[in-house]
């Protein structure tokens, strides 16, 4: 029970959620960054990435500022509907394999493995958002 409440201590100290927005920010941005020929360019999903990547640095920088509730929500939203997105691509994409009689339904382990770790990478990162989530 200890090592509980001492887990909960470390996620609502403001402090660390404070850092926690920044060194996202930080990953955000050098992901982005080599990705600068794309700026100009339409999604698959019809929006412009430059929109894709300054939305979520935006709100990055305003919650590392400003540590607040609705910013929060509109950050973990965020990820939770990229997650959704993905999950579902990956199940629409299990079933129209399953349906294929061309190429039939294998899995060797490696795929296993990678859509295990796809799915335990998406629950620990909504995990950790939404257990920063701050007081006010």
């Amino acid at each position: 029970m200890k090592f509980k409440s001492t887990i909960d201590k470390f996620f609502k100290s403001e402090i660390i959620q404070r850092w926690f927005y920044f060194i996202l920010l930080c990953i955000w941005l050098i992901l982005w960054k080599s990705q600068i020929n794309l700026y100009n360019s339409t999604s698959s999903l019809g929006i412009k990435y430059i929109w894709i990547m300054t939305v979520p640095a935006i709100l990055l920088i305003l919650q590392t500022l400003f540590n607040n509730f609705l910013i929060w929500f509109f950050i973990w939203g965020l990820v939770f509907a990229y997650s959704i997105i993905v999950i579902g691509g990956i199940i629409f994409k299990i079933i129209h394999r399953s349906i294929d009689t061309v190429k039939p339904n294998v899995w060797d382990t490696k795929e296993v493995i990678i859509l295990i770790s796809i799915f335990l990478i998406l629950f620990f990162i909504n995990w950790i958002i939404f257990k920063f989530n701050p007081k006010r």
